[in-house]
């Protein structure tokens, strides 16, 4: 499987970012031991910067790990994030403000905001899956 990814990044400090790439994609449905819910789980690798990239799908919610954070974004309440940088850690929260999931495509909008409620970001995420 292959995965295109691409992503948007509206940031009212600076301008737009635009990521895209193309990457082998490790797909599974699984279940969660603690809670015991389903979720799809996508894998891939930037070839950019060989950082590995894990996105879980679930219901309601969705997980998005990378080496430098777990950021979960949740469409019933927000999330405050560890996020670590090179200048130190950088605690955000996390607003999901849609997930969508279909056999070929998932997309998610989320917002990061400062503690103090300021808009970090706007991140519009979609991976476009080919079997």
């Amino acid at each position: 499987m292959r995965v295109k990814f691409s992503s948007l990044i509206k940031s009212p400090q600076s301008e737009d970012q635009k990521i895209a790439f193309e990457s082998k994609l490790e797909k599974e449905e699984e279940i969660s031991i603690d809670t015991q819910e389903p979720f799809t789980s996508y894998t891939f690798t930037n070839p950019e910067n060989k950082g590995v990239l894990r996105i879980e799908i679930y219901n309601n919610k969705a997980l998005l790990i990378t080496e430098f954070s777990t950021i979960v974004l949740d469409k019933e309440q927000k999330h405050t994030i560890e996020y670590n940088t090179t200048y130190g850690q950088m605690f955000l929260e996390s607003s999901l403000q849609l997930l969508s999931k279909t056999e070929n495509e998932v997309n998610i909008h989320y917002s990061l905001y400062t503690l103090k409620g300021e808009l970090v970001g706007q991140y519009f995420v979609v991976l476009e899956i080919e079997n």
